[in-house]
């Protein structure tokens, strides 16, 4: 959306004497795809092939997401990722096994987040990196036991696509700018840079944001 702002002075014939004195550009934003209700709300990644290599990663994303929410003011109330993390220590192997909406009314949360990584890739080039993702994300009504986005079949009338299982389907990519030369290192920023964006591309889902400060360009060490 653009300001200008246009002033004339005229003489007493009607000459113009002077023209544009002011002139502000308001930097456009971008709409949510779903607007989220400002209720309690878990973040949960679930990185059920193992395609980011560490299981941290998917808490990292899942911290950056709830980082994300707050700091566009989405939400208010957001429930802490080291409160899902202590959960997740405690509940050991069954953590796996527990359902979001269980575990989101456990940690007292009205409404959750599921962000699935389907697919992940590392993309190098001379001191760049092309790391992508192929995600998933779900928000679930807890008290009303169903899902507000992608609108379930309930509110539809249709089946889920089987392909999609119910996700809204998003594609994450950024750039990575690094000088490590050791394999293994340069492996595990691209990594961690794209958890990272997982997290804040999922959050952006549910919000209006400037996009200028989302840049795509990252830099590691």
């Amino acid at each position: 959306m653009g300001l200008s702002v246009l002033a004339f002075a005229f003489t007493a014939s009607g000459c113009e004497l002077m023209g544009i004195v002011a002139s502000a550009v308001v930097p456009p934003t971008l709409p949510a795809v779903y607007q989220i209700a400002d209720l309690p709300t878990l973040v949960i990644v679930d990185d059920r092939n193992g395609v980011l290599r560490d299981p941290q990663l998917a808490m990292l994303a899942a911290a950056h997401a709830t980082a994300t929410l707050g700091n566009e003011e989405a939400v208010t109330n957001l429930i802490s990722t080291d409160d899902l993390s202590a959960l997740a220590s405690q509940l050991g192997e069954k953590y796996a096994q527990t359902s979001p909406y269980d575990i989101a009314k456990r940690l007292g949360a009205k409404q959750v987040i599921l962000i699935n990584i389907f697919a992940a890739a590392i993309s190098p080039e001379p001191g760049i990196l092309k790391p992508s993702a192929n995600i998933g994300v779900k928000l679930f009504d807890i008290e009303k036991n169903d899902r507000l986005f992608p609108p379930s079949p309930k509110a539809t009338g249709h089946p889920d696509p089987p392909e999609t299982e119910g996700f809204f389907m998003h594609k994450v990519t950024l750039k990575v700018k690094t000088n490590q030369a050791n394999p293994a290192r340069v492996d595990a920023i691209a990594r961690q840079k794209l958890a990272e964006q997982i997290g804040i591309r999922a959050a952006l889902l549910f919000t209006e944001y400037d996009p200028t400060p989302y840049d795509d360009i990252r830099s590691g060490s």
